[in-house]
């Protein structure tokens, strides 16, 4: 589970993005403050793999609390996401490891950068990232897509493919060639090999999910 620490002096931006991000809470553990000091005592108590900072905040700025993370804590991936960055402040905290993200933000691409930050920061961590690791990360991606009706098996690119466990390929054709088919959620479990109850609920919730609310923010 990725730890996020979302840190704005402004209450209501924090509760907004407590909002956006309501449907994250199964797979991130995410905590909030209201200003760089709160900040920095939540991560003296708590390992935290990504903070997202402000900018403009009083008493410490974000460019001074993301400064002092990347000093005490090496292995935190950090991102500004700020509405007031000028040219000049975004190019050097680029140039510092930090990613950029420039209010408003939409959902979408707010949780894929928090994602690929803490990716990045795996993998700098590790050295390496294992063949295992990223099959596991492709099939699981693929289930998600199959479960969206959002791709297609002719799509992918044939070294995608051969990575492709053969029950995952074979689940391909009655669920997407049609994108506005699906098969049966017992059908989809056996396919994909899933057997346990929770998982065909997991599917049904994906397939009845209002998708379009959920990136709209």
């Amino acid at each position: 589970m990725i730890k996020v620490l979302f840190v704005d002096d402004e209450e209501n931006v924090l509760r907004a993005i407590k909002r956006c991000l309501r449907n994250m809470k199964s797979q991130w553990q995410m905590y909030f403050a209201g200003s760089g000091r709160e900040a920095l005592d939540i991560m003296s108590k708590q390992q935290i793999d990504v903070v997202v900072s402000d900018m403009q905040m009083p008493q410490m700025s974000g460019e001074q609390l993301l400064a002092e993370v990347q000093e005490k804590y090496p292995d935190v991936s950090r991102i500004v996401l700020s509405g007031h960055c000028n040219q000049a402040t975004a190019f050097r905290l680029v140039g510092s490891d930090h990613f950029y993200l420039a209010k408003p933000c939409p959902t979408k691409l707010l949780v894929d950068t928090i994602e690929n930050a803490y990716f990045v920061g795996r993998k700098a961590d590790s050295q390496e990232v294992t063949t295992e690791e990223l099959q596991k990360a492709l099939i699981d991606l693929c289930k998600v897509l199959l479960m969206r009706g959002e791709l297609s098996f002719s799509d992918l690119p044939a070294q995608v493919k051969m990575w492709l466990p053969e029950k995952v390929a074979q689940a391909f054709a009655p669920v997407i060639d049609n994108h506005a088919t699906f098969v049966s959620s017992t059908e989809f479990s056996r396919n994909v090999g899933w057997t346990d109850e929770n998982d065909v609920d997991e599917y049904q919730k994906y397939k009845e999910y209002d998708w379009d609310d959920y990136f709209r923010g």
